[in-house]
């Protein structure tokens, strides 16, 4: 009986990292600033969300997909789902919420995650991000009352997110076949293992009862998908194809994590290890070329 159990909590809050995962894809359908400075937002042409972009956007970078027609099958249902339910719960939430508190519950969330963060920053030797996720975190559950508001950011310290999919990533681990899990999203098979793993590295899991840990994942889900719903609901009414637009912004998303990642930990490295480090990176990127 506690081992069903412990099957549903482990289904249900790595449903909630899942959910966190598509929403980092669909982050990446907000347009970045202009060399002005000025929104993409405010600008009449916005090139991600036209049709011709749209479709160089899955070009760029081509993307492992053998199991397309199943995908595609997943993703109309999750479609659906959307609409019957995740999207009137998220405008509901949204009537009833101040933004104010959504931001707060957002933050609170954030910070519950940091133990997963620390773990990951470690493992992937990036031990300054680590050193600051951790005095955030300590920061902000004290003074900023569980996390509700980010005094650790008045004192420069900035809690990353990290997580083991990333960490993999960064080993070289392949992203193995794309992959859209009935209710959760995108995921690979690289993440959706490193989601599983982040379920045993956050130490709230140990403690917390099962509905308190069903709660959680459910609301986290819930809270993303309302940060991200506007440009969700853009991004989806200019695309021709936008099971093929989603499928490149996940990728491209985490190739960029993981890229970010390796920039910070051989920054790291070649503070620890100076001189032994640049001859190191120098024969490795020799080889490259």
């Amino acid at each position: 009986m506690a081992s069903a159990r412990r099957r549903v909590a482990i289904f249900v809050l790595v449903a909630g990292t899942c959910l966190a995962s598509g929403a980092a894809a669909e982050e990446l359908a907000e347009p970045p600033e202009s060399p002005t400075g000025e929104s993409a937002h405010a600008q009449e042409v916005d090139p991600l969300f036209e049709e011709e972009d749209s479709a160089d956007f899955e070009a760029v970078e081509p993307v492992g997909d053998p199991l397309e027609e199943g995908n595609r099958v997943v993703f109309g249902f999750n479609q659906k789902l959307d609409d019957w339910f995740w999207s009137p719960v998220t405008r509901a939430y949204r009537f009833v919420t101040p933004e104010i508190a959504r931001v707060g519950i957002r933050r609170a969330l954030h910070n519950l995650n940091t133990p997963v963060y620390v773990a990951n920053h470690l493992l992937q030797l990036r031990l300054r991000d680590a050193g600051e996720a951790f005095g955030a975190f300590a920061l902000n559950s004290t003074l900023g009352v569980l996390g509700l508001f980010e005094p650790a950011k008045e004192a420069g310290w900035e809690s990353r997110p990290a997580d083991f999919g990333q960490t993999l990533g960064l080993v070289g681990v392949a992203s193995g076949p794309y992959l859209v899990i009935p209710v959760f999203g995108p995921t690979t098979v690289r993440d959706g293992f490193g989601n599983a793993v982040d379920y045993f590295l956050q130490p709230l899991n140990y403690v917390l009862g099962i509905p308190t840990q069903i709660l959680w994942g459910g609301g986290a889900g819930l809270s993303l998908r309302e940060e991200v719903s506007d440009q969700l609901i853009a991004l989806e009414r200019s695309s021709v194809d936008f099971y093929a637009v989603m499928r490149s912004a996940y990728r491209q998303n985490r190739d960029q994590v993981v890229a970010e990642a390796r920039s910070r930990r051989d920054a790291d490295l070649a503070l620890v290890f100076p001189e032994s480090w640049r001859c190191g990176k120098r024969g490795s990127d020799a080889a490259h070329d």
